[in-house]
C-alpha cells in the first residue's frame, strides 16, 4: 500500500498541495494533460523552485482571466464531469466542492447548492482541487494521512468583506479533525485546503511508520516567521517487504438487537477512518438470538477512531481488539486508458504471476455511461493494463 502523509505545520491550501505533490515525484506534464480534458480555458499552469526559510519547495500557480463568474456546485459538478478524467478522480474531485458547499451553506445559511462560490469558483480553485486528485492518482495514492492542523488568527478580506481567522467555513470543514491554535497572524488553513484534507484524508495524526520513498514540499504565497511549507512524505506500507508480511489490529463484536440498515450507514463510515476492511458473520448468540459478528481490520493508528465510531454507531457496549499477522502481494496501481475512458487497476504480483483487478466503480460508472456490458469494460481494462505493463 502506497502512502502519503501531509505534514502541515504552516497549514494547507490547494496550491500548496499541487506544489508539494509535484515535487514529490507527480509528472507535470501528465498533470497538464489530465487537466486540459476538463471544459475549462483562460488559464495557465506553472510550476517553479523556490526558497522558504532557507529550504527549497516548489510553487506551483495558475494565471488567469481576472474576471471569473460565481459559480454555484452545480455549475463545477457539470466542469467535472463533462470531462474525460476517470470516474474515480471525477468523484473524488466532486465530493470535494459537495463537502466545501455543506459548509459554506451552513455558515450563511442557505443549502449547497444555492452556494455562490467567490473565491472557491475560480478556476485556480477548481484546478487546485481537481489537480490534487489527479496528482494523487499519479502517484499511485492508496492511502492519505494528515498531521493536525495549525490555527491562525486575525482577519480576512473575502468577497463577504471582512472575516475572523479561522474563517467560518474552515472552521465547519474541520469539525471533528484535529487542530491547535498558533500565535500567527494570517490564514494558514483556506477553505480549498481544508475541504481537500477532511475529503481525501483516512485518518490524522503522528507520521506513520511505513518505507519512505519520496518527499515533496509545497510553497505557500505569504512569508511568514517560519517556512511557509506543506511538506508530502510518500512510503509503502508493508512492514516486511522481503516477505510480504505486516501486523495488523482486528477488532470485532457481536451485535443481535440492531436495525441492520445501520450497517449498510456504518460501512461508509468506517472506510472514511482507515478501515482496511469490514465484514459480518453471522452468529447465534444468548437465548437462540441471531446475530452478527462485526470484524473491522485496520492499522495501529486507526484502532481509536474506530473504536469510538463502532461504539456511537452501533448498539454495542464493547469490542475486542487483537493484533494479527497477514500477507499481502506486492502491489502496485496504476490508470489505463481504454477507448471508454480512464480505470484504475490494482496490480498484484506473486513470483511472475500477475493478478489484475480493474476497479469495479471505474468500471461500472463507464459501463452505465457507455450502455455496454460491465464484463467488456473489464475486459477492456485487463487487455490495456496488459499492453501498458509489456511496455
Amino acid at each position: 500500500m502506497k502512502i502519503a502523509y501531509f505534514h502541515c505545520p504552516a497549514g494547507i491550501s490547494g496550491d500548496m498541495c499541487l506544489g508539494a505533490l509535484v515535487d514529490a515525484g507527480a509528472d507535470l506534464n501528465e498533470l497538464q494533460h489530465r487537466l486540459a480534458l476538463l471544459p475549462l480555458t483562460g488559464y495557465n499552469i506553472s510550476s517553479s523552485p523556490v526558497v522558504k526559510g532557507g529550504i527549497s519547495a516548489r510553487k506551483v500557480s495558475v494565471e488567469y482571466a481576472e474576471h471569473q463568474p460565481h459559480r454555484r456546485l452545480h455549475d463545477i459538478i457539470e466542469i467535472i464531469n463533462q470531462s474525460g478524467l476517470s470516474p474515480e478522480i471525477q468523484e473524488k474531485s466532486c465530493a470535494v466542492f459537495c463537502r466545501l458547499a455543506e459548509a459554506e451553506a451552513k455558515v450563511h445559511g442557505t443549502t449547497r447548492e444555492d452556494v455562490h462560490f467567490h473565491e472557491v469558483g475560480a478556476v485556480d480553485a477548481i484546478i487546485d482541487i481537481v489537480g490534487t486528485v489527479i496528482c494523487l492518482s499519479l502517484l499511485g495514492i492508496d492511502q492519505v494521512i494528515s498531521s493536525p492542523l495549525p490555527m491562525g488568527h486575525g482577519f480576512i478580506k473575502c468577497a463577504h468583506g471582512l472575516l475572523p481567522l479561522p474563517a467560518p467555513a474552515t472552521q465547519e470543514l474541520l469539525k471533528g479533525a484535529p487542530v491547535y491554535g498558533v500565535d500567527v497572524e494570517g490564514e494558514l488553513v483556506t477553505p480549498t485546503g481544508a475541504s481537500l484534507i477532511t475529503t481525501l484524508a483516512q485518518s490524522f495524526g503522528p507520521y506513520p511508520e511505513m518505507r519512505l520513498d519520496a518527499v515533496g514540499r509545497g510553497a505557500g504565497t505569504k512569508n511568514f516567521a517560519f517556512p511557509n511549507l506543506l511538506t508530502v512524505s510518500i512510503g509503502s506500507r508493508d512492514a516486511h517487504p522481503d516477505t510480504g508480511r505486516e501486523q495488523i489490529m482486528v477488532l470485532e463484536t457481536a451485535i443481535d438487537d440492531m436495525n441492520p440498515e445501520i450497517f449498510s450507514h456504518l460501512w461508509e463510515v468506517v472506510f472514511s477512518l482507515g478501515a482496511l476492511d469490514m465484514y459480518l458473520t453471522a452468529v447465534q448468540m444468548k437465548k437462540g438470538r441471531p446475530g452478527s459478528l462485526l470484524t473491522l481490520l485496520c492499522r495501529s493508528e486507526a484502532v481509536d477512531p474506530l473504536i469510538q465510531t463502532v461504539l456511537k454507531e452501533t448498539s454495542s457496549l464493547g469490542i475486542r481488539i487483537r493484533r494479527e499477522d497477514r500477507f499481502c502481494c506486492p502491489r502496485q496501481k496504476v490508470t489505463v486508458r481504454t477507448r471508454f475512458g480512464e480505470v484504475s487497476i490494482k496490480i498484484g504480483t506473486v513470483e511472475g504471476t500477475m493478478n489484475i483487478s480493474p476497479e469495479y466503480e471505474d468500471c461500472r460508472k463507464l459501463a452505465q455511461f457507455h450502455q455496454v456490458p460491465l464484463k467488456e469494460i473489464y475486459l477492456e481494462a485487463i487487455t490495456s493494463a496488459k499492453n501498458t505493463l509489456q511496455k
